[in-house]
């Protein structure tokens, strides 16, 4: 709530200035690049955006897991549901969700053995992926 008060009792800027920032600018003749090589990374530009996020994230995403059991069997492969999301500092323009996808795609290339430590490790590994403070599974 403290930080909710600080950024209201400072002045922002102006509606022209605050769009620009976060690149809703008019538009002009077609110089993009097509070639993802050539397009720089947006969601990583390094400059004051203002606020920190809390959270951003996907959810709903299924994915195939493998749950190890005491019981017969002792290995079972179904479906899990996860949320996965990190925070977004203020000097981050936002995240790539395909990161998010990226790496549970990289834990999965063995099998994605779902366990809290396994677990523990995805967010860790997340969390350096998308450079933020936080991130969790």
């Amino acid at each position: 709530m403290s930080k909710m008060k600080s950024i209201v009792q400072e002045k922002l800027p102006s509606k022209q200035e605050r769009h620009r920032l976060f690149g809703s600018v008019q538009p002009g003749p077609k110089t993009k690049p097509t070639v993802k090589e050539q397009m720089v990374d947006l969601q990583n530009l390094n400059k004051d955006f203002l606020f920190d996020i809390d959270a951003v994230g996907i959810s709903n995403v299924k994915y195939p897991i493998i749950i190890r059991s005491d019981m017969e069997p002792k290995v079972q492969s179904t479906i899990g549901t996860f949320k996965l999301t990190s925070n977004v500092n203020r000097m981050s323009k936002g995240t790539n969700m395909s990161r998010f996808l990226e790496e549970m795609e990289q834990s999965s290339k063995e099998g994605f053995e779902v366990n809290f430590p396994s677990l523990q490790t995805f967010a860790l590994n997340l969390k350096k992926r998308l450079k933020q403070e936080t991130a969790s599974i």
